[in-house]
């Protein structure tokens, strides 16, 4: 805890329950031991109180009410801060281990909710062989960029890798484990980039004499470069075609607009205008039609019914996927 809190700490606990602020103060250095960064005061008492509170809840069967939508939203922001999540995983378990009961998965998001608000401090971090948290984010982004394409601006991705790498570095020189709760998404999400990744990582323990890096970090790492990327990925574009034209190709790219806003249409036609529209727009990434059309040198096409449903969108993503 923050030298703050430190000297105040027998005057904020008087009172309480020995065993569960032992416990709960323990949570707290779990928080910043696996983040490799400090907490300074008052989030660091805040976050001690949530855990002293949450036990006593649960002795309690107390449970806090959360709206569906507050959940989705904070799920919406699980991949923007994978160790936070992976953190709030570990610190339930513990819990867990702690009461001897089960606890709801709606208390992991109350705890992600405000690691997410709490300020985190800390530095670049250096191993015992003189590698900074800089230094390998550099050589892990040049690596990578040998098999994916990767933003031109290479220094500001480097820059915002480093607070993620330098708490993975510590962990690493102090054998220290944080099990990735979205491993196996971010395999399935993000294929190339993992593999690259996996690559990249495996020669820098190598080269920089560091433990073997595990698929738990390489996910990490994956997650934030991809994010990265995605920020700023151009937009797919796109060719809506039928055979009746405007009237029933302006209702399909409706509903195209509204269910893959990330997709860019060009160009709304009639199937007897397809040659002139691909003269015209020849940056085209992809053709969705509700008429069989002939083949396209290297831009795939997908045959969609005109309502556009939820398994032609489907179709329409997987054909973006491997554009």
């Amino acid at each position: 805890m923050s030298k703050d809190t430190t000297m105040n700490f027998e005057a904020m606990t008087q009172g309480l329950a020995e065993h569960d602020t032992t416990f709960a103060l323990k949570q707290v250095d779990v928080v910043a031991q696996f983040l490799k960064a400090a907490l300074p005061y008052p989030y660091d008492v805040n976050l001690f109180s949530h855990i002293y509170v949450l036990i006593s809840r649960i002795r309690k069967f107390v449970k806090l009410p959360i709206e569906d939508q507050d959940i989705t939203r904070l799920k919406e922001k699980v991949h923007n801060y994978p160790d936070l999540f992976s953190v709030s995983e570990m610190v339930k378990r513990n819990l867990e281990n702690y009461l001897g009961e089960s606890i709801s998965e709606n208390e992991v998001y109350y705890l992600f909710q405000y690691l997410i608000s709490a300020r985190f401090t800390g530095t670049d971090f250096k191993t015992k062989a003189g590698t900074s948290a800089y230094t390998f984010s550099e050589a892990l982004i040049e690596l990578v960029s040998h098999d994916i394409q990767l933003p031109d601006d290479k220094p500001a991705m480097i820059e915002e890798l480093v607070p993620h790498v330098a708490p993975m570095l510590n962990r690493l020189e102090n054998n220290i484990r944080l099990p990735n709760a979205l491993l196996k998404e971010i395999q399935g999400e993000y294929p190339n980039v993992y593999h690259s990744v996996l690559h990249a990582t495996d020669i820098l323990a190598k080269e920089y004499g560091l433990p073997e890096i595990s698929a738990d970090e390489v996910g990490f790492l994956s997650l934030y470069i991809a994010k990265y990327m995605e920020s700023f990925k151009k937009p797919k574009k796109a060719i809506v075609i039928c055979t009746t034209g405007l009237g029933s190709s302006e209702l399909i790219s409706a509903k195209i607009r509204k269910d893959l806003p990330e997709l860019e249409i060009l160009d709304v036609i009639s199937n007897l205008n397809l040659e002139k529209s691909l003269a015209k727009h020849p940056d085209v990434d992809i053709l969705i039609s509700t008429i069989n059309l002939p083949k396209q040198k290297q831009i795939p096409q997908v045959l969609v019914s005109a309502m556009f449903t939820g398994k032609d969108k489907n179709k329409v993503e997987e054909a973006l996927r491997g554009r």
